[in-house]
């Protein structure tokens, strides 16, 4: 990666300490809602949203919610993190991507689509893959792009097409053009946010899950897969959306039928409304 994108990395606006220590916490195989519920008690803002929330008409309970421990328990890990990722970024999920010909918001709107993808194809797993982590790696996998876009400016239906007439990767085209993808790019803010290692992985190789630790490479592939479902639902990130290559390795870590596949896509879209209702009310 050259020092220009370096620098960029530089320039970006660390996490809060909240939702590091939130991160951190999801990403132990040994954690209970209550280790969540421990980090976001003492966040007032989080706390009131997530309240809120519980009690929107997506849930539709008959009983007030009051307290956030029966939020947390209601809602799951995965709102939670959803809505920790939402409020504690500073609007980086929401932003344009020039680069990518992106609007703001779809960004956001592809990070939770491949986190439920991810989350929902863990079900139809030959090895054991943890279905939490999934969906927060799905949330962050494309944090590089960010990097990118600027640097990307006017290029990206060019580099578009050269990717579709040489049949290649749209991560070739942006080693082409900027000597650097947004994998490693991803890679190198998740090392300056501390982000846990399960996570580095994702972001690093979602794009080729091989190249990953092996004891991560089931967990990146799940968000290979639902990197790859949730362009295939619409949601992308613009110019780039469905130039990425499929590895056909993923049938050795997940038994995924085409019925399957639109199995997922249904209940991905029915997920996604109600992930998306719930945080509007908020």
């Amino acid at each position: 990666m050259n020092l220009e994108l370096k620098d960029a990395v530089k320039a970006i606006k660390p996490l809060s300490p909240a939702l590091v220590t939130l991160l951190g916490v999801t990403a132990s195989a040994e954690h209970s809602l209550n280790d969540v519920l421990k980090v976001i008690q003492f966040d007032s803002v989080l706390t009131a949203k997530l309240l809120q929330a519980a009690n929107s008409a997506a849930f539709r309970r008959s009983q007030e919610v009051e307290s956030v421990s029966m939020a947390v328990t209601l809602l799951g890990e995965r709102f939670v993190v959803g809505m920790a990722m939402d409020l504690c970024s500073d609007g980086f999920f929401e932003q344009p991507l020039a680069g990518y010909e992106s609007a703001a918001g779809d960004l956001w709107r592809h990070s939770i689509k491949t986190a439920l993808a991810a989350r929902l194809v863990c079900r139809y797993a030959r090895v054991p893959v943890d279905s939490n982590q999934a969906f927060t790696g799905g949330i962050l996998h494309d944090i590089g792009k960010v990097v990118l876009s600027t640097f990307l400016e006017g290029a990206a239906r060019g580099m578009a097409l050269a990717a579709l007439e040489g049949h290649f990767s749209y991560l070739e085209a942006e080693r082409e053009k900027l000597g650097g993808d947004h994998c490693e790019a991803g890679d190198a803010l998740a090392v300056q946010w501390r982000l846990p290692a399960c996570y580095r992985a994702v972001i690093a190789w979602h794009h080729s899950p091989d190249g990953a630790p092996e004891a991560l490479v089931p967990l990146v592939y799940a968000v290979h897969l639902g990197d790859a479902l949730a362009m295939m639902s619409g949601a992308g990130t613009g110019s780039d959306s469905l130039l990425y290559p499929l590895n056909p390795r993923h049938q050795d870590f997940f038994d995924l039928s085409s019925e399957s596949v639109q199995r997922v896509l249904l209940d991905l879209e029915n997920e996604f409304a109600m992930i998306t209702d719930s945080m509007a009310s908020t």
